[in-house]
C-alpha cells in the first residue's frame, strides 16, 4: 500500500522512509550471522532499494548501496555485532551477566564473529 502512495515522491524521500520504517532491525546484535537466512534478509533489503530508487533487477547490489549511501545491510548487521562484544566486556556486572546469558544459553556465535568482523566495520 505504501508504494502506491508513495510512488510519485522524490527517490530520496522514499529512502528516508525506507530506512525509518524498514531497518531497525531490533535484536539483530543477537542474532546467528552464519545463519542461511541472513541472506534472505539482505537480498530483500537490496530489493527494496533497487524499487526505491527504480533501478533495472540486474543492477549489482555494490552500486545499489552505494547510490544510497549506505553499507550493506551484512557490513551493517555484522558491525553491530560489536555491542555484544563490548557488553562482554563491560565493567558493569549487570551488562556483563545478561550479554553472558544471552550469548551463552541461546547459543549465538556473534561474540565469535565479532572478532572476525572488527577489521572490517
Amino acid at each position: 500500500m505504501c508504494c502506491a502512495i508513495f510512488w510519485k515522491r522524490d527517490p530520496l524521500v522514499k529512502l528516508k522512509l525506507l530506512c525509518s520504517y524498514c531497518s531497525d532491525f531490533y535484536g539483530s546484535v543477537l542474532w546467528d550471522m552464519t545463519h542461511s537466512a541472513i541472506e534472505d534478509v539482505c537480498v530483500a533489503s537490496r530489493k527494496g532499494l533497487r524499487r526505491v530508487w527504480d533501478l533495472p533487477a540486474a543492477t549489482h547490489s555494490i552500486f545499489v548501496t552505494s547510490l544510497c549511501g549506505l553499507s550493506q545491510l551484512k557490513v551493517e548487521l555484522a558491525c553491530r555485532v560489536k555491542f555484544i562484544g563490548k557488553c562482554l566486556n563491560s565493567s558493569n556486572y549487570v551488562v556483563k551477566h545478561v550479554a553472558k546469558q544471552d550469548v551463552y544459553f541461546q547459543r549465538l556465535y556473534n561474540v565469535l564473529l565479532c572478532t572476525i568482523v572488527r577489521s572490517s566495520c
